[in-house]
């Protein structure tokens, strides 16, 4: 019961910053199995996905990642460029093999934004996008399950 704590966390005003996604990729950095399998991946995925929740990875060029490293960081640079490959892998390709385990998960992203020294950070009109789709789902959802 690893996320139980989380699930009730599932709200619509909440960010979660890769939440069940950051378990599964560290772990691989780590060289360890994760304690999410790929069953629960989805079962997690199918909680965010009930409360309407809208999913954005952010990735970066190793170069930008490079130039933000800050001594004291948890992992080391090597780390985080690749746990920034796994991201990147799950995010273009919706799926994501852990090379510890071989269990193969299903990744259901909304909207990927890729920083590089051209675009360093997520633009105004990406946040402004993030927002409105987000306010459309949760319309919807609220529409969907809500007596009229």
């Amino acid at each position: 019961a690893y996320y139980h704590g989380y699930v009730d966390r599932m709200i619509a005003t909440t960010v979660q910053d890769r939440f069940y996604m950051s378990e599964v990729v560290y772990a691989a950095v780590r060289g360890e199995e994760s304690r999410v399998s790929a069953e629960t991946y989805r079962l997690l995925d199918a909680q965010a996905r009930l409360r309407g929740a809208y999913h954005v990875v952010v990735t970066a060029e190793d170069d930008l990642i490079r130039e933000r490293m800050r001594a004291g960081e948890m992992y080391s640079l090597d780390k985080v460029l690749e746990a920034n490959r796994y991201f990147k892998c799950m995010a273009m390709a919706r799926k994501f093999q852990h090379p510890m385990s071989g269990d193969v998960y299903n990744v259901d992203v909304d909207l990927h934004i890729h920083c590089d020294s051209t675009r360093p950070f997520a633009s105004n009109t990406s946040v402004e996008l993030i927002n409105l789709k987000h306010s459309r789902r949760q319309d919807l959802l609220w529409r969907s399950t809500t007596r009229s």
